[in-house]
């Protein structure tokens, strides 16, 4: 089945009334389907605030940032190639993101962001991330692609220190996904 119409949360439910169906039960009616959650939304949300969000995290334009590319690879190189791995142990990781008081997703963000604005020579960076829409716990019996794809700006002032970039990125990322 295609991601275009069924989410990763939707597949376990799939499954479990196909099966039903397959052994001959019967499924039990919907508590709340999709037109409940299409209502519920209308009465809940305010297009007009969470456009203003983004708006206001965009006021200035979007960054054009392009990767840098290398020339054509020659066939024999002038030195050997290296691979530079370095594995970061996950309780490290879990233990710098508490000690932030960040999530680890918003750690990892940060880190990537980082990166990516090392390679682009930019302080300004945005990243697109998939982030679950499924908000109401009616919703976890429902069958269907409940994703949002939204974009996280990294934009940290150029004298700011790295443990106040990491929360700033955790803070954009909580209020990106509030809306």
């Amino acid at each position: 089945m295609h991601h275009i119409i069924i989410d990763g949360t939707s597949w376990p439910v799939f499954e479990d009334e196909l099966f039903k169906l397959y052994r001959g039960e019967e499924l039990p009616p919907l508590a709340f389907d999709h037109q409940d959650y299409a209502v519920w939304q209308a009465e809940h949300g305010d297009p007009r605030a969470q456009e203003a969000v983004f708006k206001e995290m965009f006021a200035d334009g979007a960054p054009e940032n392009e990767m840098p590319t290398y020339a054509s690879r020659p066939e024999i190189l002038p030195h050997a190639d290296e691979d530079i791995l370095r594995i970061i142990p996950k309780q490290k990781i879990r233990e710098t993101a508490k000690r932030l008081g960040v999530t680890q997703y918003g750690l990892l963000m940060s880190v990537l962001g980082m990166t990516l604005g090392k390679y682009c020579a930019s302080q300004d960076v945005v990243i697109g991330t998939a982030m679950s829409g499924r908000t109401l716990e009616e919703q976890s019996s429902m069958i269907g692609m409940f994703v949002n794809t939204l974009p996280i700006r990294m934009k940290p002032a150029g004298d700011m220190r790295l443990k106040d970039y990491v929360v700033q990125t955790a803070q954009t990322i909580r209020t990106v996904k509030a809306n």
